[in-house]
């Protein structure tokens, strides 16, 4: 095993090992279900609830006689949710469900039911309005026995075909959001959108801040020095930034998963159903996988180049109490590429927007937040990201010199020093 890699595995386990380590990231993955959850827990307080008092405008599209059957099966079981139908003609041609659609989102109507006679049966599809879909277990009960009846008459009503009278009824169902009706879902994905961004600030800031002291505590009691004298110093760097970003992989994956799994339709319809709350059969879907993954990306692209940055003006430092001025370009750095991200959220297209997008400083940043936007050209993503990628080799490089001469001094380095790599007073030989 290589001498980076034991450095690594010491610097994994010992983030990993602690007990603020687990806390933070079992309380992550808690805050993240939480808020992917916001809209279904908060859509009862925010839309209109099936039977509070006004009916359900609901058009069918359906023969008469089909109809009439529809009408009879609603008076007994609509007592609790009021159910208006009305009846709109036999079929809808392509302009009048374009037509019924704009009426759903313009809060008109609740939704439409098109009821249409086939030789393979009868075809049932619905469309609702998001704040409408408690009314979607309702409309089955009442389509059921209408289709049936069908299946009944086609087939002649014999015993042996009474299992298949009870098939379940096949209904496609389309959800729609209504026209400035529906704002809360858009503000919490914005809200948890924002909230990703300000965890991917923290998250390399504590993890970049975790190399930096671990530098200045090593050079004040002079492990540093013990090190040294049996490791290179670049292999040192090298396993403290793969170590610790390890452990922060980790807890960022471990969240991504928790984010993926409770965003899925299917887990959210098994617990829906487990519940006894049909109308979690909707998938909240403000998690979205492309969303979760791009910001594991950017973390793994902004720790990495962040990280070296950190280490190598750390190593200027010979007493804990000078950390702060030392971190204080890379962390205005930082503050600078979130201010710009804000900027992005608003008008993703601008100028700036697309600048900070190309700035490897800044790329992780803007460039996520005009990725949950989706307003980001492949080729300014494929530039960004190429850009950074190469900003990490030239910051490695640099943080590798920069270790590597001002681990073992034992008084602080200024910046000119730093960048120079020349000493304050010192003539160089012109030999």
């Amino acid at each position: 095993m290589s001498p980076w890699q034991v450095i690594a595995r010491r610097e994994f386990r010992a983030v990993t090992g602690g007990w603020p380590y687990r806390v933070v990231t079992v309380v992550g993955a808690l805050l993240l279900a939480a808020l992917a959850w916001t809209p279904v827990l908060i859509a009862p307080l925010t839309g209109p609830s099936v039977g509070d008092g006004s009916p359900a405008r609901i058009l069918v599209a359906a023969p008469w006689e089909l109809f009439q059957a529809l009408e009879g099966q609603a008076a007994p079981r609509a007592s609790g949710a009021a159910l208006q139908l009305e009846w709109i003609g036999a079929e809808l041609d392509r302009a009048g469900q374009t037509t019924a659609d704009a009426r759903v989102q313009d809060a008109e109507i609740d939704g439409w039911l098109e009821l249409v006679p086939g030789p393979e049966g009868l075809q049932a599809s619905l469309t609702l309005a998001t704040t409408q879909r408690a009314l979607e277990p309702l409309l089955r009960q009442l389509v059921a026995p209408v289709v049936w009846t069908g299946r009944a008459r086609a087939l002649g009503v014999a015993p042996e075909v009474v299992a298949a009278l009870q098939q379940p009824v096949p209904l496609e169902v389309r959800l729609l959001p209504r026209v400035g009706a529906d704002p809360v879902p858009r503000a919490v994905r914005e809200a948890v959108s924002t909230l990703l961004l300000v965890g991917l600030v923290m998250a390399i800031t504590l993890y970049g801040n975790a190399i930096s002291m671990g530098i200045i505590q090593e050079k004040e009691s002079r492990v540093a020095e013990l090190l040294v004298g049996a490791v290179p110093p670049t292999q040192i760097l090298v396993g403290k930034v793969v170590g610790i970003g390890g452990a922060g992989l980790l807890q960022v994956l471990v969240w991504m998963l928790v984010g993926f799994l409770v965003s899925g339709p299917r887990l959210v319809a098994a617990i829906g159903r487990w519940l006894g709350l049909e109308e979690l059969a909707f998938s909240p879907g403000i998690l979205p996988a492309p969303i979760l993954a791009a910001f594991t990306l950017f973390f793994l692209l902004g720790y990495t180049l962040y990280a070296l940055v950190y280490a190598a003006f750390a190593s200027t430092v010979a007493r804990a109490e000078e950390v702060n001025q030392a971190l204080t370009l890379p962390f205005f750095l930082i503050l600078l590429g979130f201010a710009i991200a804000l900027g992005a959220w608003v008008a993703p297209a601008s100028s700036l927007a697309v600048a900070g997008s190309l700035i490897p400083c800044f790329t992780p940043f803007v460039l996520f937040a005009r990725l949950v936007t989706g307003s980001v050209p492949l080729g300014q993503l494929a530039a960004g990201v190429g850009l950074t990628l190469v900003a990490i080799i030239l910051a490695a490089r640099f943080a590798g010199h920069a270790y590597r001469r001002n681990v073992l001094r034992d008084r602080r380095v200024s910046l000119r020093e730093l960048f120079t790599g020349r000493e304050p007073g010192r003539r160089q030989n012109p030999d």
